[in-house]
């Protein structure tokens, strides 16, 4: 193996599989050394710059759609309910809102509730389904949309504090300690 041209040190966390290379920038440039290891199948990008793919993929959206399910189903059972009541004055128009937006908001966590009683547990989703059609079939359609719409908001939020605290927990784990090897006249120390 020959050393890269004004690479300083190379340092390696084996545990999440990375490695950091310090070279001269009057040397050679991150390009030079990005491309050299993307020849070998190495997959490098630079430090700070998000996770880089070799070939990115640009999302359809379709793809969107299926990644923001709940979200879209939080909007537009809001947008149905907020129909439904202000449809209130008419009847059988607010009711049919109301009902859409109940139908809507169940799509999104049935499937979680359908698990839950195939593994022959009763969790907090089965509950909520339980209780707005108990209220649904009581006449109290807007109790039943608000409490499967409060619900599918609740799952939106703890995804999205899901997703940053496992973002913290990347970067605080590339803090931790890495060995290092400091290049000298292309020899490791």
């Amino acid at each position: 193996v020959t050393p890269l041209p004004g690479v300083e040190s190379v340092s390696i966390n084996t545990f999440q599989k990375i490695c950091i290379l310090v070279h001269c920038p009057h040397c050679t440039t991150p390009d030079f050394v990005m491309a050299k290891l993307n020849r070998t199948g190495l997959g490098a990008a630079l430090l700070g710059q998000g996770n880089l793919e070799i070939n990115p993929v640009t999302p359809t959206i379709w793809d969107m759609i299926r990644w923001h399910t709940r979200h879209l189903i939080v909007e537009i059972s809001g947008v149905l309910m907020l129909l439904g009541l202000l449809c209130s004055g008419f009847p059988v128009t607010g009711d049919i809102f109301l009902l859409l937006a109940l139908l809507l908001g169940l799509c999104g966590i049935l499937p979680q509730a359908v698990v839950s009683l195939q593994k022959g547990e009763i969790d907090i989703t089965t509950l909520v389904i339980l209780a707005a059609l108990a209220a649904a079939f009581q006449g109290e359609r807007a109790d039943a949309a608000l409490v499967v719409l409060l619900f599918n908001l609740s799952k939106v939020v703890e995804s999205i504090a899901l997703n940053r605290v496992s973002s913290a927990l990347r970067a605080v784990m590339q803090l931790q300690a890495v060995h290092t090897v400091h290049m000298v006249d292309g020899k490791a120390l």
